[in-house]
Order: structure tokens, then C-alpha cells, then sequence
């Protein structure tokens, strides 16, 4: 398993522990995506060589965006309570 790969499994159990609104995970995973693109880009072109630790910390932050996005989309931020008062239901229990 490559580091990278590491990291975005590592990123990706973190990640479900942060909340945050879909919007802004969105921008989260956009902005981690397109850094591993040009890190991925850079090293293919040959312009630095393979850095385990940079490789690790980008797929750290994109399995993390990318876990907080899809967590955003599926669970929401707000989770509504029943109103079990007598009071607020007119007196009704």
C-alpha cells in the first residue's frame, strides 16, 4: 500500500468524526483534490521525487474531505427532537 493510500483511509476514518456543512466539505474536498492532482502531476512530471511524508499529509486531508463530504450528504447537521412536553402539544401527552 503506497502512502498516499494510507493516508486517505487514515483521512477518511478522521474525517467522520468532524462535522461540518456540506458546502463547505464540498470546498474542503475540491481544494484537497486538486493539490493531489498537481502533487501527482509534479512527481509524474519529475520535478521532485516521491516524498512519502507530502504523499501521506495530502491523502491524510483528501480521505478526510472526502469522508466529511459524504457524511455531510448523508447525515443532517441538524437532528430534530420529538416534543415530548404536555405543554407543547396543547396539553396532549
Amino acid at each position: 500500500m503506497c502512502a498516499r493510500c494510507l493516508g486517505i483511509y487514515l483521512g477518511a476514518a478522521a474525517g467522520l468524526l468532524v462535522r461540518l456543512p456540506r458546502q463547505l466539505a464540498l470546498r474542503f474536498f475540491l481544494a484537497a483534490l486538486a493539490v493531489n492532482a498537481i502533487d501527482g502531476l509534479a512527481e509524474f512530471a519529475g520535478m521532485h521525487g516521491n516524498w512519502m511524508l507530502l504523499r501521506f499529509s495530502l491523502g491524510f486531508a483528501l480521505g478526510t474531505a472526502a469522508a466529511m463530504l459524504v457524511a455531510a450528504s448523508i447525515i443532517p447537521t441538524e437532528i430534530p427532537v420529538a416534543n415530548t412536553s404536555p405543554i407543547g402539544n396543547g396539553g396532549k401527552a
